[in-house]
């Protein structure tokens, strides 16, 4: 059993895919608690109103991300990737930028 337990905390992709895990579960709670909010309170049309505006922003994240044709963050990312004060302001602009978009 302790060989087992010390296999757990010295693999850094098991530590990383239990905390995704415990991460998901969080996620997806707070979702139904806001969700049966919204319910509650804005009824039917509201919670249409909200499903399409979370669409909405994750479409704006989604292009934000991994831009247009090849300007997007993961590329700029690949480029700079030796160079990090090149590649913190990068990320504070592409912040900016989905901020303002959203």
């Amino acid at each position: 059993m302790r060989s087992l337990l010390s296999f757990f905390t010295k693999n850094v992709l098991l530590k990383v895919a239990s905390f995704n895990g415990v991460f998901i579960l969080i996620r997806i709670g707070i979702g139904a608690i806001m969700s049966r909010i919204i319910a509650d309170y804005a009824g039917a049309a509201g919670m249409a109103i909200m499903g399409n505006l979370r669409n909405f922003t994750q479409g704006i994240q989604t292009f934000a991300v991994l831009g247009g044709f090849e300007h997007g963050l993961v590329s700029y990312a690949a480029a700079y990737r030796k160079d990090f004060t090149e590649l913190k302001n990068i990320t504070k602009l592409h912040g900016l930028y989905q901020s303002y978009l959203v």
